[in-house]
């Protein structure tokens, strides 16, 4: 037994919580105890077990609402999709997505150093910690110039249990860069 000032109080806690369940029984609180909440849990059980007729009608009733919210939020997804990329069939069947002209966007000197970075690794994943060295900054301003790139759709995160997370450029990204001629 060591000496550490936490061990004796427990095991005195311990001893006393034993020593008053001991009383208790005797005394016949706790078979009282026992049986009303084996009772509970027996009720609780059969009410949750048994079986219960829904008409159908009531289900159908129910499904309704949580059907028109579903398709509302599908709708909204598309109808921002839509808003933000014109879809037009190409000669051959597939479809093509085409980025409207009047989007420009603009990059920070911050993401701009980011982004060259990105083209430096030339199609890796680059973590934040190295970024942070090569940038001579702080980890929250990383994250912030991250944050705005993913925002942009420029980069996208990778998660991985063995290696954390790392970034990479997405397909606009690449083509942003390509465009700018980097």
């Amino acid at each position: 037994m060591s000496n550490k000032p936490l061990d004796h109080p427990i095991i005195s806690s311990v001893i006393a919580g034993i020593i008053l369940w001991i009383i208790a029984w005797l005394a016949g609180y706790i078979p009282v105890f026992w049986k009303w909440l084996n009772n509970l849990i027996n009720s609780i059980y059969t009410f949750t077990t048994q079986d219960i007729s829904i008409p159908l009608w009531l289900i159908i009733l129910i499904s309704i609402p949580l059907l028109k919210l579903s398709f509302k939020s599908i709708s909204k997804s598309i109808s921002s999709n839509q808003t933000e990329h014109n879809m037009f069939m190409s000669n051959q069947g597939e479809v093509q997505i085409v980025v409207e002209e009047d989007e420009e966007i603009k990059l920070s000197t911050q993401e701009d150093r980011v982004m060259r970075l990105f083209i430096e690794a030339d199609g890796k994943s680059i973590k934040p910690d190295h970024l942070t060295y090569k940038l001579n900054t702080s980890n929250l301003k990383v994250e912030q110039i991250l944050e705005a790139l993913i925002d942009k759709e420029l980069i996208e995160s990778y998660r991985s249990p063995m290696y954390g997370t790392s970034f990479g450029l997405t397909r606009e990204g690449r083509d942003y860069m390509m465009g700018n001629e980097f």
